[in-house]
């Protein structure tokens, strides 16, 4: 009887990167590495919390806010060329 090898364990900082590349591979999403105050990341913590939906989703929401804000009021022409 003939033992398998076992695969070589994966470090943290391999396993991280696999993971990130899969997410990229299948279009869940895309790493956006930035500074921020410390005031942005408390209140980003404090709205995920509450609403009970995480980080990302949180910023998803307060992006699509802002940019409905933004595009309501403008006409048909400023809309494309905004998304454009």
């Amino acid at each position: 009887m003939t033992k398998k090898s076992q695969p070589k364990p994966q470090s943290n900082a391999e396993r991280q990167a696999a993971y990130r590349a899969r997410r990229a591979e299948t279009g869940e999403g895309s790493r956006l590495t930035t500074m921020v105050h410390p005031a942005v990341t408390a209140g980003l913590k404090r709205l995920s919390r509450h609403y009970q939906i995480t980080q990302a989703e949180m910023l998803l929401r307060v992006v699509q806010d802002a940019e409905n804000d933004v595009v309501q009021g403008m006409k048909s022409a400023d809309e494309k060329k905004y998304y454009s």
